[in-house]
């Protein structure tokens, strides 16, 4: 009893088979686990282990996220500044899942029975991941409605103990993300990049590479990645979503460009995070917290925005994000300089951007890497043809 009551919970003599837990890490807890032939929940014949190591890992896991409110320093003064929740409602919000009788037993086992969100054991702390999504919101209304290019200055020298984290810092908490998750990624040279481009009734101009590419200086109007003025290579890595990205309402006329890399080249890839480790696999906890800001910022970043004639403002802060890879980010002395995003359609699921800087080394030869192949004109008279046009790029 004193060990039950020193470590916060109580023994179960209880087996289980992972049929009757739903997350993923408890299931290879209990595959590493086996003792017995019988699970005590499903009641099948299948290897089951003893519940006590699922109990363990959840407490601990339960430990990390909440805590008992006078020993998390919840302020009181009659009551509570937080409403202390039960030990069901905190398994709930950890997503444990399992079988309901297997969930009780859990919750019975543990000695506390009211909890409040407590990061690391305190009322006031956050996560790492909130507090880098919070520090993402906070950079994005600092350099749309503050300041939009000496934000690095804005340092809070009053700022003492608070967690919260500068806009100053933004990008360097970023590079940090990006470099522990191993977003850095070769793309290989011939990789076949497509770009659509629509054209009036009455234009005449050629289906070649200067009308096709990048716009010049003098065109270059804001896009998601690219400011005013310094035009960057928008395409992407299938013609279904190239199309996708400009096609509004027919009737329209559709040119359709196939390009090639000349050259491998190193890119920022958004479009392949790492799954999101479960929140019971206390070892991977921080690459938990990473994955979840970088999933948050991905969505942040690749969001439809309105064309309401602000736009301009909304892509303001993944401009100097990629003004920031583009120029002055490395992952290390031996890598070249990064030459592109890897990123997700914001208008087609499933789709892949690839946004390609320009080679600030080559004046006049910016966009020397890329190759136009061909260029084909289609007439978009109906949204039959659309579909159709997708269904035929598709296949």
């Amino acid at each position: 009893m004193l060990e039950e009551e020193e470590r916060g919970w109580a023994t179960s003599e209880k087996n289980v088979c992972v049929r009757c837990v739903e997350d993923s890490f408890l299931k290879s807890v209990v595959r590493r686990s086996f003792v017995a032939k019988r699970c005590d929940y499903c009641k099948s014949n299948r290897r089951a282990a003893p519940v006590d190591h699922l109990i363990e890992i959840i407490y601990g896991t339960l430990r990390k996220y909440f805590a008992e409110p006078a020993d998390a320093g919840v302020p009181y003064e009659g009551e509570y500044l937080i409403q202390p929740i039960d030990t069901d409602e905190a398994l709930d919000l950890l997503g444990f899942e399992a079988d309901p009788e297997l969930f009780d037993d859990v919750s019975r086992a543990i000695n506390n029975e009211y909890w409040v969100p407590a990061a690391q054991g305190h009322w006031a702390t956050e996560h790492q991941s909130s507090l880098l999504q919070t520090a993402w919101y906070l950079f994005q209304e600092t350099v749309r409605h503050r300041t939009r290019y000496m934000f690095e200055r804005l340092v809070d020298v009053d700022a003492g103990a608070s967690q919260d984290i500068d806009p100053a810092f933004m990008l360097d908490e970023l590079a940090n993300a990006v470099s522990a998750r191993k977003l850095i990624k070769s793309v290989k040279k011939n990789l076949a990049i497509y770009r659509c481009r629509l054209r009036s009734e009455g234009d005449d101009w050629p289906l070649d590479a200067v009308e096709m590419g990048a716009p010049p200086y003098a065109k270059a109007g804001a896009g998601r990645m690219n400011p005013i003025g310094i035009p960057y290579f928008y395409g992407a890595l299938d013609a279904t979503t190239a199309a996708a990205e400009v096609l509004s309402s027919p009737p329209q006329k559709l040119v359709t460009s196939e390009w090639r890399i000349r050259k491998s080249i190193y890119v920022l890839d958004l479009t392949a995070l790492p799954p999101t480790p479960s929140v019971f696999d206390e070892a991977a906890y921080d690459a938990r917290q990473n994955i979840l800001f970088l999933k948050h910022f991905v969505d942040e970043v690749t969001h439809p925005i309105a064309k309401d004639g602000r736009e301009h403002i909304g892509y303001i802060p993944t401009q100097i994000v990629c003004e920031y890879f583009a120029t002055a980010f490395r992952r290390d002395a031996e890598q070249p300089m990064l030459r592109g995003i890897l990123y997700p359609s914001a208008v087609y699921p499933g789709g892949k951007n690839l946004v390609v800087f320009p080679d600030f080394e080559r004046e006049g030869e910016r966009f020397k890497i890329l190759e136009m192949i061909e260029a084909t004109l289609q007439k978009i008279t109906s949204w039959t043809d659309v579909a159709d046009l997708l269904k035929r790029t598709e296949g």
